[in-house]
């Protein structure tokens, strides 16, 4: 049986983790963006290499509770 406190801590690390993955994702679309600046490249292959990113930000903040309490 899961006691309230148990409750609440796992609840926060979910939250820590969450913020932790959206921090990853948002770092790891900036070094794809920042070097496809510089060089002559596809507006499609910058799209393409920035759509994975994005999607483990958007996983991170539903890890986070911000989307399940956006409804």
């Amino acid at each position: 049986m899961l006691y309230p406190l148990d409750d609440k801590r796992k609840s926060g690390m979910q939250t820590t983790t969450g913020w932790f993955v959206v921090l990853l994702g948002i770092l790891w679309a900036l070094t794809v963006l920042i070097p496809s600046r510089r060089a002559v490249t596809n507006a499609s292959e910058t799209i393409g290499a920035v759509t994975v990113p994005i999607l483990v930000a958007l996983a991170g903040l539903y890890f986070a509770g911000v989307i399940k309490s956006a409804k």
